[in-house]
């Protein structure tokens, strides 16, 4: 008996556009847009494992007019252009298609619709159903026993019996039904009031619209009659052009679509590219898969006997295990990349953690720190934290975890056994992150051997995991009752703000939800809006900011969110990341998280923490230091305009820096003041604007939705910026192109940041790159300077009690005893202030108080 077969043919146009759509913004490392490419290929590689179809093919539409466009100028005309992020992924999927073996259809002056339908005609038979792969209702006509449409948004398979039940006609009959109802979609005119109800009755006794007209006196409805004589031009066009192909000169036989294993070299090359780490479990194991043994140790003696003398590095690995103490600070060890140890007690290995010849690998080892002194077991020396260096070396990537970079970088899919704690039953998985800890140092150390990466891990990033970590472990106090007492009263603020918003709106309303409020702005009190997205109109900050002066709606709305955002996120949550064994918050610093080198943090996230206003300096009064110490702050005073000064030479910055001259002041008097020279306070906030806006890349556009002033006049700005600081346009200019040819942007120590799109035709994409090209090297050496900061300080501070307990962006916050507060503020201020050397003085404000508030 022959064996059935399926084939289907993927409208892949409309595929690219429903990936684009579908999943947020999402680009790489290297600025490049890749939505719609991560969105399509996800979806095929879902279509082939669901359906696993015998025979596959992508069909595209070419850019050439067809006979509809020649035909019927209008045709398709209300459709927008396609957006220009989208345009630039086309090329790259069509790579990826390639990669993945599949066939690619297209044929000038055809649309994928014809190709589609005569392809389907063709291929279909008793023994291979066809499968068009689409939601255009247009090739339902195509409909047949051996042809479906498979609609992916629905996951439906649309058969004949759906045809008559959904349009009252057989498919035969739906471009007749078309020719009548036309097709907003593509403009396709029709007869405006017949819908498809009437259309399917209209088409009862008869095959075509041609008998219709052409016996259209049996149309007892007058009306009805009257409209298919008034329109019978645009009946025979819409029908001509609703209508499919019937051939095209194409001879492509069925077995050329085959489904083929992919070219997975190619595969994975653009997976890497495209930092697509989830697809790479589609790659097969070929990589770095060799088997490694694991073993227990319990005794000095099985100590010796694994280990003989201290090893030069050991890959460790610690793990919580619930209810097995005696296992929890070290689970594996690996001491090269095929033995793994596990150690039963933990503090056989103690020697090994201290001592300051053993390199210390892992992935996240600040993590491992800390479980590892819960146990009273210190760990000392070098650390080699791949994830750390895979940051260095490509820092956008989404994905630091373990079994991302293995796939990455060893083509190895790790075990899920990493998930199970039980170390009695499956003791694997801990060793297994060992064993890929130390392969994959291997790998990274041959990428950033020989360059500016290496010497700034070693130099700044590996001893700052010590850092962190004593940071994270001491944690801060804050005034839980101060916190409480903050709530209630934003509480009350919220409260009346929600009754004069019910007022102005004249209803109550959800107000929490876009689509709600959307609905009130513009629907009901019609105000203007030209911003949209894909479920409506926006109601977000730089709307609501614009329409402040056409109502009063808006800018209660927006205090709404401030208040909401202060209450909900910092008032009411910080208390419940109190830890009650300390009493203090102990947030986590992350190294690998942000593309310039900054720290950030989590758990909770302290560097949003409001600093300007009065609700801004009552929730800072609630971290507070501890009986007999006070909070010293140290905040570097404009480092990266210090560090544009710097990079750029620019001598009126030099100069205004020089002589301690307030830099916004000066750009007021530039840039803003009248002939009198004069500067107010609004003035100066403008200039800041200005100065901040330049370091970020910022447009006349940008600025002008800022400084809430017209673009004619922000340009005018930025032009006499330019013209008294020429040095900084030359800076602009240079740092771009150089951007541009190499590839990446490069801060003073060498901290690199691939930058693609500065040579895209894309506008939008171009300019983006453009403000990533200017401001990496001044936000990454101002990472680098904190940084470097950090480990003077705390190497200044050895033989003190004092403790360094946050990083905020450019401030320290230190909790001192009483005893030390004038050394130590004399003493971070001179460490900081030289922990580079630029060509202006860097210059840190310090202060002191009971909370950080008065400390700031």
């Amino acid at each position: 008996m022959e064996k059935h077969t399926s084939t289907y043919l993927i409208d892949g146009t409309a595929y690219i556009y429903r990936a684009y759509h579908a999943i947020a913004e999402l680009k790489n490392s290297a600025g490049f847009p890749t939505n719609a490419i991560y969105g399509f290929t996800a979806m095929i590689y879902k279509l082939i494992k669901d359906k696993a179809p015998h025979t596959l093919a992508v069909v595209l539409d070419s850019p050439e007019p067809t006979h509809r466009h020649k035909l019927f100028t209008e045709y398709k005309a209300n459709r927008s252009a396609p957006p220009d992020g989208l345009i630039t992924q086309i090329a790259p999927i069509r790579d990826l298609l390639l990669a993945m073996n599949i066939t690619v259809i297209a044929l000038p002056g055809y649309e994928s619709d014809d190709i589609m339908a005569v392809l389907a005609r063709r291929y279909a038979s008793a023994s291979n159903t066809v499968y068009i792969v689409t939601g255009d209702k247009d090739l339902l006509q195509c409909v047949s026993p051996d042809i479906k449409i498979y609609d992916p948004v629905k996951n439906a398979v649309l058969d004949y019996d759906y045809v008559l039940n959904r349009l009252r006609v057989p498919p035969v009959k739906v471009p007749e039904l078309m020719a009548l109802t036309g097709d907003q979609i593509d403009n396709i005119p029709g007869v405006r009031g017949i819908g498809e109800k009437t259309a399917a009755e209209l088409l009862k006794d008869f095959d075509t619209v041609e008998e219709l007209i052409t016996h259209r006196d049996k149309i007892q409805n007058a009306r009805l009659r009257k409209m298919i004589e008034d329109n019978i031009p645009a009946i025979r066009l819409s029908r001509e052009l609703s209508a499919v192909s019937v051939d095209i000169p194409l001879d492509i036989p069925l077995f050329q679509l085959t489904v083929k294993e992919p070219h997975y070299e190619q595969l994975k090359a653009l997976f890497i590219k495209y930092e697509f780490s989830s697809l790479l479990k589609y790659i097969p194991d070929d990589g770095d898969d060799q088997p490694f043994d694991t073993a227990v140790i319990k005794t000095v003696e099985d100590y010796t006997a694994a280990f003989g003398v201290v090893p030069g590095e050991v890959a460790i690995k610690a793990a919580e295990i619930s209810g097995n103490l005696s296992l929890s600070a070290i689970s594996g060890v690996a001491s090269d990349a095929s033995m793994a140890y596990h150690i039963e007690p933990p503090r056989l290995a103690a020697d090994m953690l201290a001592a300051e010849a053993v390199v210390k690998v892992g992935h996240n080892l600040k993590a491992d720190i800390h479980l590892l002194n819960r146990r009273s077991l210190s760990v000392s020396g070098p650390l080699y934290d791949t994830m750390v260096v895979a940051n260095l070396i490509n820092p956008n990537r989404q994905d630091y975890t373990l079994k991302a970079l293995a796939l990455e970088y060893l083509s190895y899919k790790m075990k899920d056994d990493a998930k199970n704690n039980d170390l009695y039953t499956k003791p694997d998985s801990s060793a297994e992150e060992a064993v890929v800890a130390l392969r994959l140092k291997r790998v990274l150390t041959k990428k950033i051997e020989g360059t500016p990466l290496m010497a700034l891990y070693d130099t700044v990033e590996s001893p700052l995991i010590y850092i962190l970590a004593e940071m994270e472990q001491h944690g801060i106090m804050i005034d839980t009752a101060r916190l409480k007492g903050l709530s209630d009263e934003l509480g009350t603020q919220l409260s009346a703000l929600e009754r004069r918003i019910y007022f102005l709106a004249g209803e109550e309303f959800n107000i929490n939800s876009p689509k709600q409020l959307s609905e009130i702005l513009f629907d009901k009190l019609r105000l203007a809006s030209g911003k949209k997205t894909k479920t409506g109109l926006s109601t977000d900050v730089g709307v609501l900011e614009g329409m402040a002066a056409q109502h009063p709606l808006p800018a209660e709305i927006l205090q709404y969110r401030t208040l909401a955002k202060l209450k909900n996120t910092y008032a009411d949550a910080l208390p419940s990341y109190v830890n009650p064994a300390t009493g203090r918050l102990h947030t986590t610093f992350n190294q690998a998280g942000t593309s310039t080198g900054r720290l950030s943090s989590s758990n909770p996230n302290l560097q949003n923490i409001p600093i300007r206003g009065a609700l801004g300096e009552a929730l800072r009064r609630a971290f507070i230091a501890r009986e007999g110490h006070y909070l010293v702050s140290a905040d570097y005073s404009q480092i990266e305009l210090r560090v544009l000064a710097h990079l750029s030479g620019d001598e009126g910055f030099i100069e205004a820096f020089k002589h301690g001259e307030d830099i916004h002041t000066e750009t007021a008097r530039e840039v803003l003041s009248g002939a009198d020279g004069v500067v107010t306070a609004d003035m100066r906030r403008a200039a800041k604007v200005i100065n901040f806006g330049i370091i970020y890349g910022m447009s006349a556009f940008g600025l002008s939705g800022q400084l809430k002033t017209p673009q004619a006049q922000t340009k005018q700005y930025i032009e006499r910026f330019f013209e008294r600081h020429e040095g900084v346009r030359r800076y602009i200019e240079a740092t771009i192109k150089e951007t541009a040819n190499r590839g990446y942007a490069e801060t003073i120590m060498g901290r690199r940041r691939p930058i693609d799109g500065l040579k895209s035709a894309n506008k939008n994409i171009r300019q983006q790159a453009e403000r990533l090209a200017i401001n990496t090297p001044i936000q990454g050496a101002a990472a680098d300077i904190i940084k470097l900061s950090m480990l003077k300080v705390r190497k200044a501070l050895n033989g003190f009690k004092t403790k360094m307990i946050l990083q905020i962006h450019d401030e320290l916050l230190f909790e001192v005893p009483e005893a030390e507060l004038e050394a130590v503020k004399a003493l971070v201020r001179d460490e900081m202030e030289s922990a580079a050397a630029l060509d202006v003085a860097l210059k840190v404000d310090v202060g002191a108080g009971r909370n950080w508030a008065d400390a700031h």
